[in-house]
């Protein structure tokens, strides 16, 4: 009998938490979005920092309930106090030997030697009055994995549904969040994924990690220009370029080395942009220098391939 309590004692040390998520993607959709198009960005730490639930530095949600006769009853949620902490459902009998079920959260210790988790042992055998009875339970390490009684139920989730949990160094542990980026990526790495991000924190786009690796063009933060050294017409330049952050499309008339008006197409600083051509109001910046008798005009604007418009007469 003292092994009977001793299993109902431990079985009852299972952990809740307040029903407020305090780790989570900051939008899971799109978490999973970004995770079919790189299987490793986890890796990421721009990525793991917004997706923290999908990449699995949170600690498990989990159903959690007492008194039930089956775990699919429970329908009350919780998430673990810690990463230590897995998914439990356990089987136990009332003092009138009523088989009941309690979910919740357990240490894995509690889980190892219960139900030898990492094992396909999925039952405890306990003994009274020298007669073997087997206490149906199991602990799982996934979100909302004990659902069902583990020892019927397969718990698995699938595989290419949520990245494998880490087994290296934490990524989050070098943040660069607020580490300063000069240059984009070429593109969103999903534009869609951008865009349901931004309706979930309006913010994102001040996260520089964000707004130069994941988001350049929802973010509007790296403009790609017309590129092209000399050119008689804007029409005839077919190059494009990717600019750094803090820069604008810029095109410049110039004299040639046979004296011969040309235009420049490129990147330039905002700041020079600013400076050079008195640009104010941060729109459009346009200005003319004389150099003897001729009239060189310069425009800054910053929108993508702009520049390929000309300069205003």
């Amino acid at each position: 009998m003292s092994s009977v309590y001793l299993f109902l004692t431990i079985i009852s040390v299972v952990y809740g938490a307040d029903n407020v998520k305090v780790c989570h993607d900051i939008n899971q959709q799109a978490c999973q979005r970004m995770f079919a198009k790189r299987s490793d960005m986890c890796d990421d730490p721009c990525i793991a920092n917004i997706c923290k639930d999908t990449c699995r530095y949170c600690p498990v949600t989990c159903y959690h309930c007492d008194n039930e006769a089956t775990p699919e009853s429970c329908n009350k949620v919780v998430q673990c106090l810690t990463t230590n902490q897995l998914c439990i459902a356990a089987q136990r009998y009332t003092t009138d030997f009523h088989s009941l079920f309690t979910s919740g959260c357990a240490e894995k210790e509690l889980c190892h030697s219960l139900f030898g988790f990492d094992s396909t042992k999925r039952e405890v055998e306990t003994t009274i009055n020298e007669r073997a009875y087997h206490l149906h339970g199991g602990c799982c390490d996934s979100n909302l994995c004990n659902i069902h009684d583990p020892s019927n139920v397969s718990t698995t989730v699938d595989p290419s549904s949520r990245p494998p949990k880490p087994t290296g160094s934490n990524p989050l542990l070098g943040n660069t969040t607020h580490q300063e980026i000069k240059v984009c990526k070429d593109k969103d790495l999903d534009t869609e994924a951008c865009r349901l991000l931004n309706s979930t924190d309006p913010t994102i786009c001040q996260n520089n990690c964000i707004a130069t690796n994941l988001c350049p063009s929802f973010c509007g933060t790296c403009l790609h220009c017309k590129d092209c050294k000399s050119v008689a017409d804007t029409n005839e330049c077919t190059n494009t370029t990717l600019c750094k952050t803090e820069q604008q499309c810029v095109t410049i008339e110039r004299l040639d080395a046979n004296l011969q008006l040309s235009i420049v197409l490129g990147c330039m600083d905002t700041k020079i942009c600013s400076a050079y051509f008195s640009s104010r109001g941060g729109g459009s910046a346009l200005g003319k220098r004389q150099f003897g008798g001729t009239t060189l005009r310069g425009k800054c604007c910053n929108s993508d391939l702009c520049n390929e418009n000309g300069i205003p007469t």
